[in-house]
């Protein structure tokens, strides 16, 4: 995602934040809708379902905001403010996932 917006920001410095702020924005506007579990028409119908390890809108619009908060980290904490330096910071700090499990041990302890 951080590759999406680097790519996607216009030439020139301070462009880097504000394209993170337009995927968050368009991350945000796609969930304002909603997002439908099941349609039907005409006898026939459609399901959605994700499964484990599928980003809902909501954690993809989460992803955006956390990018946007790393990169106002990065920039406080370093002596140079231009957006390659800032990148180079923020995918330092970055940590890549490859795979994850949902832990419910805790549930109804609380």
């Amino acid at each position: 995602m951080l590759e999406d917006a680097w790519d996607a920001a216009p030439s020139g410095d301070e462009t880097l934040r504000p394209q993170l702020r337009i995927f968050e924005s368009n991350a945000s506007a796609a969930l304002a809708g909603g997002s439908p579990a099941s349609v039907s028409k005409n006898s026939a119908s459609i399901a959605f379902a994700f499964g484990a390890g599928s980003l809902t809108p909501a954690a993809i619009a989460r992803a955006w905001r956390h990018l946007i908060d790393l990169f106002d980290e990065c920039k406080a904490c370093l002596v140079s403010t231009d957006d390659a330096a800032i990148m180079a910071e923020m995918k330092l700090r970055l940590v890549p996932v490859s795979e994850f499990h949902k832990d419910f041990m805790l549930v109804g302890t609380i």
